[in-house]
C-alpha cells in the first residue's frame, strides 16, 4: 500500500511538471521595446530615439521657449505611439529628461 502511494505521488508530480512545461511553452514572448528620450539641449527641445547606430535625434523649437519645446517633442512622440515611462531632472540645470518606450514593430 505504501509503495502504491509513492508511485501515485511520483506519477502526479510528473504529470504536473509536464503540464507546467506545456503551459510555459504557450506563454507569449516578452515584448521588445524601442526607447526614446526628450530633453533640452542649448535651449531647445531634443528627441533621441535609440537605434543600433546611436541616437536618431531631432531638435524641436517652440515660440514659448524651452519648456514648450520639450512638451511639443513629448506630444509628438505620444502621437506616434510612444508611452512615457519615467521623468528625471538633470542635476546640472534642473531641466527634465523624459523617457519613452513603445513595442518594436514585428518584421
Amino acid at each position: 500500500m505504501f509503495k502504491r502511494s509513492i508511485y501515485t505521488c511520483v506519477a502526479v508530480c510528473a504529470a504536473m511538471l509536464a503540464a507546467g512545461q506545456a503551459l510555459k511553452s504557450q506563454a507569449p514572448a516578452a515584448p521588445q521595446w524601442e526607447v526614446a528620450t526628450v530633453g533640452q539641449w542649448s535651449g531647445k527641445g531634443r528627441t533621441c530615439i535609440a537605434t543600433s547606430r546611436g541616437c536618431q535625434g531631432e531638435e524641436i523649437t517652440a515660440d514659448g521657449g524651452t519648456q514648450d519645446a520639450i512638451m511639443k517633442a513629448a506630444s509628438t512622440l505620444g502621437e506616434q505611439g510612444w508611452e512615457l515611462v519615467s521623468v528625471t531632472a538633470n542635476p546640472g540645470d534642473g531641466w527634465p529628461t523624459l523617457y519613452f518606450r513603445r513595442p518594436k514593430a514585428t518584421r
